[in-house]
């Protein structure tokens, strides 16, 4: 009686143990699962990153061009501003001619 008395006891202890030890420690399924997820989310990062860089190195490029295209517009209206100067001189030479031509 004794002995089945021990048996049974530590039958129970090995059950809580169990218990306990389920508790305290994950299934394999579910660390397997939550290690299947982490995968899943480092790749969707390093795909983010990736995408992200291509975004920058885009962006730079793109800055670069309007800041080329900003000086070749400076440079534009520099050359118009001295055209509309060289215009205007050629117009009042004209007006002058003409105010000796028909004056003379």
């Amino acid at each position: 009686m004794i002995l089945e008395d021990q048996y049974k006891q530590m039958l129970e202890e090995l059950e809580e143990k169990k218990s306990h030890l389920k508790q305290v420690r994950p299934p394999t399924a579910i660390m397997k699962r939550d290690e299947h997820k982490i995968k899943l989310f480092e790749s969707n990062l390093d795909q983010a990153l990736i995408r992200y860089n291509e975004i920058q190195t885009q962006n730079k490029r793109l800055r670069q061009e309007i800041d080329v295209m900003r000086k070749e517009q400076r440079n534009q209206l520099r050359v118009n501003k001295n055209l509309l100067k060289d215009i205007q001189a050629m117009a009042e030479n004209a007006k002058k001619l003409n105010v000796t031509t028909y004056a003379g």
